[in-house]
């Protein structure tokens, strides 16, 4: 009876990591939806970033996941 309830419980945690973890790496190429936010293109320098820089140290809308 001991071993039953181990291998529930087995499969039970082993069901719920797999419904709860996220893929590693749900973006497809850059641009690509879901993960729309890309570099800038060579040559051209974004709104948000500081004069002398090529990058942006904090965007309002970016996402979190």
């Amino acid at each position: 009876m001991e071993i039953r309830h181990i291998f529930h419980t087995f499969v039970i945690t082993l069901v719920l990591l797999i419904k709860t973890t996220k893929p590693h790496n749900s973006c497809g190429l850059y641009g690509e939806p879901p993960c729309i936010f890309v570099p800038a293109p060579p040559g051209q320098t974004p709104h948000c970033a500081r004069p002398g820089t090529t990058f942006c140290e904090h965007v309002a809308n970016y996402p979190a996941e």
